[in-house]
């Protein structure tokens, strides 16, 4: 798939409420990735808010962390059967929500290139690309076409098939994370993780790309390429690629074809993850 650029900085959040009202603030970082989490006028306790952040971090990493090599999605990369596999409801349902995306992308958000992100990055991390014969050699193991999502079991049609969720898991967490804070109780809340957001209730203060934005029950998330560029020489001067590949052709793209950052609002934070690549790359099209 399109995997997408960790933000660090690229949405600043500011968090605060326009009278004294009560707040709880926690931050962290998980994955190499900071995180916070603010609930406003709620009677919860930091301890029962800390366990629920737990909870979900390590639902990410054991069932979608694809650098896990023990998680359940590394498990299925690693596998050449091509028979249906049972799957956790969670791995489930971010599936569900890729699907959805690559439908709603036309195919720009294709979790189904792991294989291709990996190497490509791999190789961009030394100044290298991928040859053409490289290329050709993978392409028969890429495309959703050959992912089958059954009813909670999931089938590969090539046994090199291997599926990226990166560009969509930081938004599934805010969204898991989130909703389980309303299930204590609190109605205001805000999950942020890597510079994407969720929002329940609010409305939050947020500032993004220089403004500043009110959020009620809504999410966001930016795709960029700021903390991912690799120089690479060709003849005699270096061009700069960012970490996306193009599904057409599998190469990486240029930052000069790219936007800086792209931010993408939407209901579901998983889904705004992921229709935040496609935009930056239908941009990059034009």
């Amino acid at each position: 798939m399109l995997q997408k650029n960790v933000i660090f900085l690229s949405i600043l959040l500011l968090f605060f409420s326009c009278s004294t009202q009560k707040e709880i603030s926690l931050k962290g970082v998980k994955m190499g990735i900071p995180y916070s989490v603010k609930i406003r006028n709620s009677n919860l306790q930091k301890e029962q808010i800390e366990q629920v952040i737990e909870e979900c971090f390590a639902l990410i990493d054991t069932t979608m962390n694809g650098w896990n090599p023990s998680s359940e999605i590394s498990r299925w990369n690693a596998s050449k059967d091509c028979s249906p596999t049972p799957i956790s409801p969670a791995l489930f349902e971010i599936l569900q929500i890729a699907d959805a995306a690559y439908t709603q992308s036309r195919g720009y958000f294709d979790p189904s290139l792991g294989k291709a992100i990996r190497r490509t990055k791999k190789l961009l991390k030394i100044g290298q690309l991928l040859s053409d014969m490289e290329i050709s050699a993978l392409y028969p193991s890429v495309g959703w076409d050959k992912v089958v999502l059954h009813d909670h079991s999931l089938q590969k049609l090539h046994p090199e098939v291997e599926i990226d969720l990166d560009g969509i898991s930081k938004g599934y967490f805010c969204d898991i994370c989130t909703q389980k804070i309303k299930e204590l109780g609190a109605s205001h809340v805000l999950v942020e993780w890597g510079g994407e957001v969720k929002v329940a209730g609010g409305p939050f203060r947020v500032l993004s790309g220089g403004n500043i934005l009110h959020i009620t029950n809504s999410a966001l998330a930016t795709s960029g390429y700021r903390y991912q560029l690799y120089p690479v020489k060709e003849g005699s001067s270096y061009t700069i690629y960012s970490h996306f590949l193009d599904p057409n052709t599998l190469k990486p793209i240029p930052i000069a074809q790219l936007p800086e950052e792209f931010t993408q609002k939407h209901p579901s934070c998983a889904m705004a993850d992921a229709l935040s690549t496609y935009n930056a790359l239908t941009i990059s099209s034009l």
